[in-house]
C-alpha cells in the first residue's frame, strides 16, 4: 500500500513541476495578476506538497532544485525569501549529482533571494559560485 502513497506522490510532484517549469517564462519579472501568477497562487498549496516529497524523497533533490530555480520571480512577486532559500540550500547540499548547469542556476536564484533578503555577502557567495559553475559549461554569464 505504501508503494501506492508513493507512486502518487511522485506524479503529483511531476505534474507540479511541468506546472511551474511551463509557467516560468511567463512570470519573468514576479508580476502579479497575471493568469500564471494567479494560477499558481492557487495552486501553493500543491506546490508546496509537491516540495515537501521531493524534500523526503531519496531521489526528490534534482526536482526540487528545478522547482526552486522555476519559482524565484513567484517568490519575488509575494515576498518569499526565506523558506525557498532555505529549501535550495538543502536541496544543493543533497544534489551533489546534478548537472552543473542546474547547480548553477540554483546558486543564482539562491543569490537573488539573499540579495532580497539584505544578505549581501551570502549572495556574493551564491552568485560567484554560480558564474563558477556556469562559465564552465559554456553558459553566458554576462
Amino acid at each position: 500500500m505504501r508503494r501506492v502513497h508513493r507512486g502518487r506522490r511522485r506524479r503529483h510532484a511531476e505534474h507540479f513541476l511541468e506546472l511551474v517549469e511551463q509557467a516560468e517564462p511567463h512570470i519573468l519579472g514576479g508580476t502579479l495578476g497575471t493568469p500564471w501568477m494567479r494560477r499558481l497562487e492557487r495552486e501553493w498549496g500543491n506546490l508546496r506538497a509537491a516540495m515537501e516529497w521531493c524534500a523526503e524523497d531519496e531521489e526528490g533533490a534534482e526536482a526540487e532544485l528545478r522547482f526552486g530555480a522555476a519559482l524565484h520571480w513567484f517568490h519575488f512577486a509575494l515576498s518569499r525569501f526565506k523558506e525557498p532559500r532555505e529549501r535550495l540550500q538543502r536541496a544543493l547540499e543533497r544534489a551533489e549529482g546534478a548537472s552543473p548547469a542546474l547547480r548553477g542556476r540554483s546558486l543564482a536564484t539562491v543569490g537573488y533571494l539573499a540579495f532580497w533578503m539584505g544578505d549581501h555577502e551570502a549572495m556574493r557567495v551564491s552568485l560567484e559560485a554560480s558564474v563558477a559553475l556556469l562559465r564552465g559549461q559554456g553558459a553566458p554569464t554576462d
